[in-house]
């Protein structure tokens, strides 16, 4: 699904990552987060580190850090409105049962 933040820009919002689709800092280099990530920051505490891998047309995969901070709906510079941030949530937290359920 296609979903976007405060400002307007495009992400992608799939059932196991969040992609951006514009508004990139860096032309042509795109940044992809693995939802699993997301969960085991937001669920222990404010302002924890995220892997990212950086999606670049010119230099391939490079991996990358953030914060994601949930009393603040942002995720790396990204802002989003609480019915957003709770979409993104809500995508993280059923990867994470279903990882749960396969492992029992």
């Amino acid at each position: 699904m296609i979903i976007t933040d405060v400002n307007g820009e495009k992400l992608l919002l799939t059932k196991t990552f969040l992609k951006e689709l514009t508004g990139e800092v860096v032309p042509g280099a795109k940044w992809r987060l693995d939802l699993t990530e997301l969960t085991r920051s937001c669920a222990t505490s404010r302002g924890v580190e995220l892997l990212l891998q950086r999606i670049d047309r010119t230099y391939g995969k490079v991996t990358g850090v953030c914060t994601a901070d949930a009393a603040h709906l942002r995720i790396g510079c990204r802002l989003f409105t609480i019915r957003t941030f709770g979409r993104i949530m809500r995508a993280a937290l059923d990867l994470q049962e279903k990882g749960t359920r396969k492992r029992k």
